[in-house]
């Protein structure tokens, strides 16, 4: 049995879904430009664009929980060293409570087994800064007080790295700014609120 296509009604259903999409559509839209004061709908070819950045973007959900600041960084073996630092960590305090992934060029997520959080580390070495955000937008206790370990433990491998006076200066994969205290001052800002 064929159909023809070109017969075919759009049901009550199927044109109330279309009239939904479009509503989101519009309603992203207007989103889009709120704040926009021209009213052209738009700033283009003013040379005034303010829309953030990809790097300054944070996605819904995400909460910056520290910047470390430093004078260089080598994302490859920085990252390698803080992935198997975080393997480590993955049965903490119970088996299977993190996994860890790679993501884009210069990340790592960590996710929690409830599934109500996870952190996002990423090594910027174009603006030369460490950032983490925790994704999820309701936690769970349990993430929250695990989340401290996690991050307790980062920093402690990131201060080891950075100060290793064995390992040449040049040849660090991390070298913090002077004078070189960046990695207490984000655990001070921390204080695990």
């Amino acid at each position: 049995r064929t159909r023809n296509v070109a017969s075919v009604d759009i049901s009550p259903v199927s044109r109330t879904s279309l009239h939904a999409n479009n509503f989101w559509d519009d309603v992203t839209n207007f989103f889009d430009n709120l704040g926009n004061n021209s009213n052209d709908g738009g700033n283009a070819g003013d040379g005034n664009d303010s829309s953030p950045s990809t790097e300054e973007q944070q996605y819904l959900g995400n909460t910056r929980i520290l910047t470390i600041p430093v004078e260089s960084l080598k994302v490859g073996g920085l990252r390698l060293y803080i992935s198997l630092h975080l393997m480590g960590q993955c049965n903490t305090p119970d088996k299977g409570s993190w996994k860890s992934w790679q993501s884009g060029d210069a990340g790592i997520d960590v996710y929690f087994h409830d599934q109500t959080g996870a952190l996002s580390i990423e090594l910027c070495e174009e603006t030369n800064r460490i950032i983490v955000d925790r994704m999820g937008t309701s936690p769970s206790n349990a993430y929250i007080m695990q989340e401290s370990v996690i991050i307790d433990g980062l920093l402690d491998e990131l201060d080891t790295i950075a100060s290793d006076k064995e390992i040449p200066l040049e040849a660090r994969l991390l070298v913090l700014k002077d004078p070189g205290d960046a990695i207490d001052a984000a655990r001070e800002s921390l204080a695990f609120s």
